[in-house]
């Protein structure tokens, strides 16, 4: 329903604008472009390794791996023809139903370094003479997407494919795979999207900031750089009480009216200080 008020208000905010009406009735309902947490869930490699080995051909096994490891939507794949397959520059040009009608977002590329041995295994079943990598019956491969998880002992999680999308991109974002604005590219929406719709931040995150040292290496100190500490019962290590030496006294400045001290930090000529 919030998808229809959101249609309906573009229908009457264009009304407005050629001034075919005065106001459009539709502007202050809640619609879906708002951000929304629920049902995110980055569906592990293990997991989806396991879904893979359990579908039943090779057709299968590539549309799950262009889902989790491409990002691809939903039915993309279903466009995609054996020349769209760049495989000596390593990536895959992926024409996009759902933002053809932006200028410049007709297609992207997407790199295919994780999901190269499934397009061969499925290139060398593939009928001879086949145009598209899916055959005709591409859109029954939806139907039994769900049993496949279960058949590999998993429980199927929410938004079935759309979670999928959304693991891969997070997965390049947490390797730092590619500047932000690149990945969001492949896989096909603005940063405002990603921040938005897809990138998870998780206790993880934590985790892994503290395991790492200035220069970017890994620390054996999960607890992240701590500064030394300062025993107390240890002269060496004790720092200088911040009091002005005897005899000293604040003095207001003439100029700014704050009040300043003549007194100096360091040793004296006894060593103390």
């Amino acid at each position: 329903m919030r998808q229809r008020m959101a249609n309906c208000n573009t229908f009457f905010s264009y009304a407005v604008r050629e001034e075919l009406l005065s106001d459009n009735p539709f502007r202050n309902q809640a619609t879906s472009h708002q951000k929304n947490d629920n049902g995110k869930e980055n569906i592990s490699t293990e997991i989806i390794d396991k879904v893979i080995e359990a579908a039943p051909n090779a057709e299968w096994r590539l549309l799950v791996a262009l889902w989790r490891y491409c990002g691809l939507r939903k039915s993309e794949p279903l466009e995609l023809d054996w020349n769209d397959v760049l495989w000596a520059e390593g990536k895959l040009r992926v024409r996009s139903p759902k933002t053809a009608h932006h200028a410049g977002r007709e297609m992207r590329y997407v790199p295919i370094r994780d999901v190269e041995t499934y397009l061969s295994d499925a290139f060398e079943v593939a009928p001879k003479g086949q145009k598209h990598i899916f055959g005709v019956n591409a859109h029954r491969l939806f139907d039994g997407f769900e049993k496949i998880v279960e058949n590999a002992g998993c429980q199927p999680w929410p938004n079935l494919i759309k979670n999928l999308r959304l693991s891969c991109e997070n997965d390049w974002l947490d390797a730092g795979e590619a500047p932000a604005h690149v990945i969001a590219a492949w896989i096909g929406h603005t940063i405002a999207v990603q921040n938005s719709s897809y990138a998870i931040v998780s206790d993880g995150h934590f985790e892994q900031f503290n395991a790492r040292t200035p220069d970017g290496s890994k620390s054996g100190n999960t607890g992240g750089n701590k500064r030394p500490r300062i025993d107390a019962n240890d002269d060496e290590t004790m720092l200088p009480p911040m009091l002005p030496p005897d005899g000293k006294t604040l003095k207001t400045n003439k100029n700014t009216g704050f009040a300043e001290s003549t007194a100096w930090f360091g040793t004296d000529s006894t060593g103390k200080y």
